[in-house]
């Protein structure tokens, strides 16, 4: 599968640097673990309302999917 985007480093760091889960953040948005680690990879994208259900949950700025 082409990457549609690059992929979102800064976020994947952020979520590292925390000991927060892929899975955790799946939840969150009501989506798999497949289909998130395709959003965060480049090979989906995220919608302005998963952008912003995120930034609310971990208290981030939405510029950290900026690549």
């Amino acid at each position: 599968m082409a990457l549609r985007h690059p992929p979102h480093l800064n976020f994947k760091g952020y979520l590292v640097s925390k000991g927060i889960r892929q899975k955790e953040v799946a939840m969150l948005l009501g989506i798999t673990n497949a289909t998130l680690s395709k959003k965060i990879n480049g090979h989906a994208h995220f919608n302005w309302q998963e952008v912003q259900r995120i930034c609310n949950e971990y208290d981030i700025k939405p510029d950290i999917f900026l690549t």
